[in-house]
């Protein structure tokens, strides 16, 4: 099932079903078996999502006035994790194609995606930066994840973070320029901030040791 949030009574929130998944197996080869991730157009009207049909994972996009479903990669391997650039013409994704998780880029309408990280490490998380000119992502190097930010128009591929540890999730501030990720440099996973440069990292809560955090996200400041 794929939630979406709208605005009831002025300030409270209801959860209202988009999508659904169906496990009868008499009805298994006309329904989706599970549904994952989601990426929304700026509009609101349609966003883009994993589903997962006979063991296959492939990206749609799904209209949620009218309901109607729209498949963007047909692939025998797993494509997930999407995430829509904010003029909403790019998508990048994670897909398993090339024997290892890599991330591919897509532009919409064309249905032809190309690959944008390479090597043995498996490569996740990516999200758009808020300009669309950049893609922080996770990597496995030396048997550790790190945070990378790439330019997916010219390849430069830099570090952000480095360490015997995992850095993964990343996730843009409104304003572009800052990250939050999910760090294990404690021995165990706490969120925290740096600049785009790699600079001016600490960590975000103080919350006890033996909490775990992950999944951090922004919202823009309303004044």
């Amino acid at each position: 099932m794929f939630n979406d949030c709208l605005k009831v009574g002025g300030c409270k929130y209801r959860p209202v079903k988009l999508l659904s998944s169906n496990i009868s197996a008499a009805r298994i080869s006309k329904n989706f078996l599970s549904v994952t991730g989601g990426t929304w157009f700026s509009n609101g009207h349609k966003l883009i999502v994993t589903l997962s049909r006979k063991g296959n994972s492939d990206l749609y996009e799904f209209n949620r006035l009218n309901r109607k479903v729209k498949r963007l990669t047909t692939h025998r391997a797993i494509d997930t994790v999407p995430d829509l650039s904010p003029d909403n013409q790019h998508l990048i994704f994670v897909s398993d194609r090339s024997g290892h998780e890599q991330i591919y880029y897509l532009e919409l309408g064309t249905k032809i995606p190309f690959q944008l990280t390479f090597g043995r490490g498996s490569s996740s998380d990516p999200v758009w930066s808020p300009d669309g000119t950049l893609i922080a992502f996770s990597k496995i190097s030396s048997g550790h994840s790190q945070i990378h930010l790439m330019d997916p128009f010219t390849g430069e591929d830099n570090f952000l973070t480095r360490g015997r540890f995992n850095s993964e999730q990343p996730s843009w501030s409104p304003d572009g320029r800052q990250i939050t990720f999910v760090s294990s440099s404690t021995g165990v996973d706490k969120l925290y901030i740096m600049f785009i440069d790699g600079t001016g990292r600490r960590r975000l809560t103080r919350t006890p040791r033996d909490f775990e955090e992950g999944g951090p996200s922004w919202t823009a400041r309303k004044f």
